[in-house]
């Protein structure tokens, strides 16, 4: 039997086999381009599978409702089918053997997977601002920081951009933080979060130095403090 089939029998193995595959099924046949699958414009998805004693079906779920994509037979053991970004099941027996593949076509702008939460554990505090600029909030919220970060018993310094060392010389590693903030477009006060326990450490994220009572500490444990 070749690609056919009644509206009644496609919803019924939809409900079923999107959900999970039976063990006994096989993946014999051939799909491409392979999943997931760029939007389909103007591409098309081409199946191949055994042309005698074997049944096949493409059901899809587009935005959470069941879709039935435009399928083609493209000759003997082929067949293509299009539809707009969803995931689709392509589905039947061959040779007596059930199989069951799921082909994921993506949308135009596909979502980035999500950032995964950084590991908790030492974290190090750097405030980096211009001290002619400095506000009284901005230093309540260095206190509040300051105050958790000694109960951590971590390391934290509150620091002028222009910060020497005694022989007068700028301090190198300000510097280099100071680049890395204006790579990420993060203005003064800046605030360094790293991974070091006697220093800084490799930086975790630099941010803009939160001046809200209690942000500050709120940031740092966002960042695994």
């Amino acid at each position: 039997m070749r690609n056919r089939w009644t509206y009644l029998s496609s919803t019924i193995v939809l409900a079923i086999g999107l959900v999970g595959i039976p063990s006994n099924i096989t993946r014999a046949i051939e799909v491409s381009p392979p999943s997931p699958v760029p939007a389909l414009s103007p591409t098309v998805i081409t199946v191949n599978y055994a042309a005698e004693n074997s049944f096949v079906m493409v059901l899809g779920v587009v935005d959470g409702k069941m879709y039935l994509p435009e399928v083609n037979d493209a000759g003997p053991g082929v067949l293509t089918f299009s539809g707009p970004p969803g995931q689709y099941a392509v589905m039947g027996m061959e040779d007596g053997k059930r199989f069951q593949l799921t082909v994921v076509v993506e949308g135009d702008n596909p979502v980035p997977p999500p950032i995964p939460p950084p590991v908790p554990g030492v974290r190090s505090t750097v405030i980096i601002r211009e001290s002619a600029k400095d506000t009284p909030g901005l230093a309540l919220a260095a206190q509040k920081l300051q105050e958790y970060q000694n109960k951590k018993k971590r390391y934290n310094r509150y620091l002028d951009d222009d910060s020497k060392d005694p022989s007068g010389k700028l301090l190198t590693w300000v510097q280099d933080l100071l680049v890395q903030a204006e790579t990420a477009k993060v203005p003064m006060p800046a605030l360094v979060i790293g991974d070091g326990s006697d220093g800084v450490g490799k930086v975790v994220k630099i941010v803009a130095m939160p001046i809200e009572p209690g942000a500050a500490v709120a940031v740092l444990k966002k960042w695994g403090g």
